[in-house]
């Protein structure tokens, strides 16, 4: 054995690497044995043994060519615009109205003909609100990004699309994600149909994938999503 020096020369790194690759598997006994080996080796070796595998899964992943794709919808800003007002709006306004309803529970607390139950309730508006309101700030500052796309290839899905929301800027502000998807990293893509309350609101195009997580890109682009989704499997029918 490596790590123990049984038939050859005793080689940590050499122990770790074979102990990472079965691990990373999920065989139990390895992960055993390097959490063991945590206070043998350094960490300074297992850090370097770590990035070599890492770096070597990371060349074991086909490349694709960015160069040979083409857009399969077209952004539009103008209609992110629209849904930013209306969150804008609705949130300013439901926020506005917030001060009024504590107010008066608070009132009705004091005389003793309500209870500080109603003083929660009327936080509700308060929640209700900022999520609209950020909801429409991050689609304004969406609509005013640049450069923003969604692309395929037999080889691939390419994006550049503000997605998510920053929690370090109280989620008022979207980070623009860019990637590059072969089609052996995607597990599925479909339309998805929005709803709120039970109504129907629109669709948005879902692409599952296993590296990268789960993407659902609704308003985003002038096309319709059943359009769009016809567009990159027909590309990776060509593959």
């Amino acid at each position: 054995m490596t790590s123990k020096g049984e038939g050859t020369a005793r080689d940590f790194a050499e122990a770790i690497k074979w102990y990472q690759r079965a691990a990373d598997q999920g065989y139990q006994p390895a992960q055993t044995a390097l959490q063991s080996m945590d206070g043998s080796v350094t960490g300074t070796v297992r850090s370097a043994v770590v990035s070599q595998l890492a770096s070597a899964s990371r060349a074991q992943t086909p490349s694709v060519k960015e160069s040979k794709m083409t857009d399969v919808a077209t952004y539009c800003g103008r209609k992110l615009m629209t849904e930013a007002m209306f969150g804008i709006i609705f949130g300013t306004v439901v926020l506005a109205i917030v001060p009024l309803i504590v107010f008066f529970v608070h009132e009705e607390v004091a005389t003793r003909h309500g209870s500080w139950g109603l003083l929660v309730m009327g936080l509700v508006p308060l929640i209700l609100g900022y999520v609209s309101f950020s909801k429409g700030a991050r689609r304004f500052e969406a609509a005013s990004t640049k450069n923003c796309w969604l692309k395929a290839s037999s080889e691939g899905i390419s994006m550049r699309l503000p997605y998510g929301a920053d929690s370090k800027k109280f989620f008022l502000s979207n980070p623009v994600v860019e990637c590059v998807i072969p089609w052996s990293d995607v597990i599925t893509y479909y339309t998805l149909q929005r709803k709120i309350n039970g109504l129907p609101f629109g669709k948005e195009l879902v692409i599952e994938t296993r590296r990268h997580g789960k993407f659902r890109l609704g308003g985003y682009f002038k096309q319709h999503p059943d359009i769009i989704q016809t567009v990159p499997r027909d590309a990776a029918l060509s593959h």
